[in-house]
């Protein structure tokens, strides 16, 4: 159980742990209900993770400036136009 402790604390074992405010800790039931009993810590609610949105980047469309798209429909320069088949002019 994770729990958080709510002012410094320290065990009196023959050991003695030390907690800090604001320290957040993994500890077995019954130890998590001897510090919030005594007003030391509180029981830290489970995360509930949400998955994260999948942010594919979209693919980008290739976008034609103005002036390359005039430029494809006009003949190259020193093209003739052939209509119906047949160079123009003749």
């Amino acid at each position: 159980m994770r729990i958080r402790f709510l002012r410094d604390y320290q065990t009196k074992e023959a050991t003695p742990q030390r907690f800090r405010k604001d320290q957040e800790v993994d500890v077995s039931e019954a130890s998590a209900n001897h510090f919030i009993s005594r007003g030391a810590a509180e029981q830290v609610p489970d995360k509930v993770r949400e998955p994260k949105p999948k942010t594919e980047p979209e693919p980008k469309a290739e976008a034609k400036s103005e002036p390359e798209a005039k430029a494809e429909s006009k003949p190259a320069p020193g093209s003739s136009r052939i209509e119906g088949g047949k160079p123009a002019g003749k």
